[in-house]
């Protein structure tokens, strides 16, 4: 994304206006040897109250980054999001599954049938609900449908609105991974993270062992193919 973010933290006591002043004073002194056309550095002074209470980490093991996501989005942060106190659940990292409509020029050429067209079908003959991507001549296009019934098979059985013709007939559609727009890592090993808010008025000893019993249990009936740490608790 062409950013870079450092943190430093300080020893509960430290007279934070002096020492914001030095650390703005040492940025400014290795600006001017930064890469050209480097925007200036910013110093930004941030709450503890602002970090994550709990950092949770899903890590494969005989499974895929994705099958951990999949656990993240559809068990665990159901289950954290139900326990009073706190404010925010957040997934960092792993991987997204997306479905994926690949149309072959030719084809789409010789039956005069253009993208916008095919974004119609699928709109019209789903709904409305983020779905993927399409690819025609090398440029992707974000396209929509629903939750209700997204399958391939469903899919490529679309009709074009006023021809005679399915998605089918126009190219390919599968599965692909999502783009990452973040990663994150455990020990050097890609995983799949959760942050964890509590709110203000919370005990962090009662939401630490809520979220402890949660992960505790998943990890008892949970896959073999990832297990679950917790790597922060604050």
């Amino acid at each position: 994304q062409g950013i870079s973010v450092i943190t430093v933290q300080f020893a509960w006591g430290t007279d934070m206006t002096v020492t914001g002043a030095e650390l703005r004073e040492a940025v400014d002194r290795v600006y001017t040897v930064l890469p050209e056309h480097t925007d200036r550095p910013m110093v930004v002074s941030r709450s503890a109250d602002t970090e994550p209470m709990m950092v949770i980490a899903l890590i494969p093991e005989a499974g895929t980054l994705l099958q951990a996501t999949e656990f993240a989005e559809t068990t665990l942060i159901t289950k954290l999001r139900h326990i009073p106190g706190i404010s925010g659940v957040l997934r960092v990292g792993g991987e997204e599954q997306e479905i994926t409509v690949e149309m072959d020029p030719l084809l789409s050429s010789a039956r005069n049938t253009d993208i916008l067209e095919v974004a119609r079908a699928i709109s019209e003959g789903t709904g409305e609900y983020s779905l993927g991507s399409i690819v025609h001549r090398d440029i992707e296009y974000q396209v929509s449908a629903a939750p209700e019934d997204t399958s391939l098979e469903t899919l490529r059985n679309l009709p074009i609105p006023g021809k005679q013709m399915k998605i089918r007939d126009l190219g390919k559609v599968g599965l692909s991974i999502k783009e990452q727009t973040s990663i994150s890592s455990f020990r050097g090993k890609e995983c799949t993270g959760v942050l964890v808010w509590k709110t203000d008025q919370s005990s962090p000893v009662r939401i630490s062992r809520e979220v402890r019993r949660v992960v505790r249990e998943l990890g008892r009936s949970g896959s073999p193919s990832f297990r679950i740490e917790i790597v922060r608790d604050s």
